[in-house]
């Protein structure tokens, strides 16, 4: 980046990184002009890293931008003020398309059920109608 007058090492040349890479991201672009995610866009999005998500179990550190599947493994990354983020010790690591997920449930089981047949729902368990006179 130096051989375009950016110094990454100091404040300003990091948020003049961070401004190039938002400019790449479409999602952040439109962002940056509409005040808004793309209405095509399911989820949200890190401006920091640039990863979406959809899944309402998932959390994202916005400090080191790891990822994961379950709040339990983001509190565990984190072992309190004054810390650094780390790896949260005790859950699964899954390496996906997206990048590192840690913890909560492995996400080709969740892409197995996704891709199954849905069974249309039992209407034997509803109660009857009853008329009053």
């Amino acid at each position: 980046m130096s051989g375009i007058g950016i110094n990454p090492g100091s404040k300003a040349g990091l948020e003049a990184v961070a401004r190039m890479l938002a400019s790449l991201c479409e999602i952040c672009e439109y962002a940056s002009e509409h005040g808004s995610w793309p209405t095509d866009h399911r989820g949200t999005h890190c401006k920091g890293c640039h990863r979406s998500w959809t899944g309402l179990a998932q959390s994202h550190c916005t400090v080191c931008h790891r990822h994961f599947g379950s709040d339990a493994a983001g509190d565990a990354h984190w072992p309190g003020k004054g810390s650094e983020c780390q790896d949260p010790e005790g859950y699964r690591r899954y390496e996906t398309r997206s990048g590192v997920i840690f913890g909560g449930i492995d996400p080709k089981q969740m892409e197995a059920m996704r891709q199954s047949p849905r069974k249309p729902p039992s209407h034997s368990a509803e109660t009857p109608r009853t008329e009053t006179p």
